[in-house]
């Protein structure tokens, strides 16, 4: 399975954020570009223009030459899926089986803002500690060779990191960092007689209701109902609030 661990980018200096919100810039405009080849060509030919022939036009893009080469092919790849979403509604749209208003074309980011720069494996370079963000050609040159160095947490340096997403914050103000990680996924002890209810709520904080009972059963619980759903659920009187215990009234549904 895939875990993500979300940390903020401290102890850099003021060039290395600079940098960082300019290419957050970059991938922000290159994808409008992908955005607005595709819309193109969908208006002129009602077909989608795939990835594979989206690259070559995209690739001509200043944006794309500022950004290392895998940054900016996963920045075209997220316009891709937006586009092969849409058109997967579309097919939904003909036979009835979804509404033809709620089907909306993929619309561009705001102009100037900033997007992620998204890091495969193949641009994921971790030495000594710390992560390397890729820089093309190009924009090493603009800036002498200067490279940005992001510590990376302890217990992140023995994972198997499959995905590295940086992302601005509050108009750049300030970074995250997500590490995609792949582990085993650990067996889980659990008991059939014994299930947890979660009750959303309007305006408190969700309370939650052990339930005791041969079948897998849930309960809503307010101030004032309770509902439990299921055969032989016996709710744990125990784990009620005090304010509640006594006045409960339960409804069941079978």
């Amino acid at each position: 399975m895939y875990l993500t661990q979300s940390n903020v980018i401290r102890g850099l200096s003021k060039q290395d954020y600079a940098m960082l919100r300019e290419m957050c810039q970059y991938s922000n405009n290159l994808y409008n570009v992908a955005v607005y080849t595709i819309r193109q060509h969908y208006f002129d030919t009602h077909q989608f223009l795939r990835y594979e022939e989206n690259y070559p036009i995209c690739k001509e893009n200043e944006n794309y030459s500022l950004l290392q080469a895998g940054v900016a092919q996963q920045i075209l790849k997220m316009a891709d899926r937006s586009f092969r979403s849409f058109f997967g509604l579309l097919q939904k749209v003909k036979p009835g089986d979804y509404g033809s208003k709620a089907v909306r074309l993929p619309h561009y980011r705001e102009k100037g803002g900033w997007f992620h720069l998204v890091l495969s494996t193949n641009a994921i370079n971790i030495k000594n500690g710390f992560l390397t963000v890729p820089l093309s050609r190009k924009y090493a040159k603009i800036h002498n060779g200067h490279r940005i160095r992001i510590p990376v947490p302890d217990r992140m340096k023995e994972k198997t990191i499959q995905e590295v997403r940086i992302c601005p914050m509050y108009g750049g103000r300030y970074f995250k960092i997500q590490y995609c990680y792949l582990k085993e996924p650990e067996p889980v002890k659990a008991s059939p007689d014994r299930v947890l209810a979660i009750d959303l709520g309007w305006t408190i904080w969700p309370p939650a209701l052990p339930i005791r009972g041969r079948r897998s059963s849930w309960t809503v619980v307010n101030s004032n109902l309770s509902t439990s759903i299921g055969t032989n659920a016996k709710p744990d009187s125990k784990a009620l609030p005090p304010s509640r215990a006594g006045r409960r009234r339960t409804s069941s549904v079978s």
